[in-house]
């Protein structure tokens, strides 16, 4: 099958399309020489929002309608998988797994660190995750931040047992919770803030890919 019949039995098992807009949808792209996708959307059949969650599902990407309130917009590789930003994660994530494929390494880690607060690693930590998620190998992302955790409030959720339960010798194997919508991802908040975190915190991992 080719893109095209891809793209449009995908429109349609999402209940964007009927079969009957198939034919119309092609001959549009025929006469104007438009993409399948661009031909839909000339004739108002599916919005931009469609187009780009049938993309996301033909290439096998992990996609949230706008406007959902499970995961914080940050996380830019779930909801427009194709934006600027989430390719360059993916070009990140292919430089990563080049070195760590000429050093020979087997468990592989990383931890995204900065000087100073405000500048961005959640966002990249968090983002580049998904990344490595779409490989469809086990990724953990690990939020090591005992002084500001922002990884629960990116992924919408609790952070009653985390890292700090673990280091403590309070966690169990419930402290790490997979993240539903991808599939291999998992995450591991901070957890209950120590009464006086050291500064740094132990070596931060925010990002793992094991």
């Amino acid at each position: 099958m080719d893109q095209n019949g891809k793209m449009g039995r995908v429109l349609v098992e999402n209940g964007k399309n009927d079969a009957s807009d198939i034919e119309p949808i092609l001959e549009v792209q025929h006469n104007r020489g438009r993409r399948f996708g661009d031909a839909a959307l000339a004739l108002r059949l599916i919005t931009r929002d469609d187009l780009r969650g049938a993309v996301a599902k033909q290439y096998g990407l992990p996609y949230l309608a706008p406007g959902s309130d499970d995961i914080n917009s940050e996380l830019v590789g779930a909801y427009e998988p194709f934006h600027p930003r989430a390719e360059e994660m993916r070009a990140l994530r292919t430089q990563l797994l080049i070195r760590w494929s000429n050093a020979k390494v087997s468990q592989r880690m990383l931890a995204v660190v900065s000087p100073g607060s405000g500048e961005g690693r959640s966002y990249v930590a968090a983002n580049l995750a998904v990344a490595f998620s779409q490989l469809g190998e086990r990724t953990l992302l690990i939020d090591a931040d005992l002084r500001k955790p922002r990884q629960h409030r990116i992924f919408n959720v609790a952070d009653r047992i985390g890292l700090s339960a673990v280091v403590s010798g309070r966690g169990h194997r419930g402290s790490v919770v997979a993240v539903p919508h991808f599939g291999t991802l998992s995450r591991l908040t901070a957890g209950a803030r120590p009464p006086d975190p050291p500064h740094p915190p132990f070596p931060p991992c925010p990002a793992a890919h094991c």
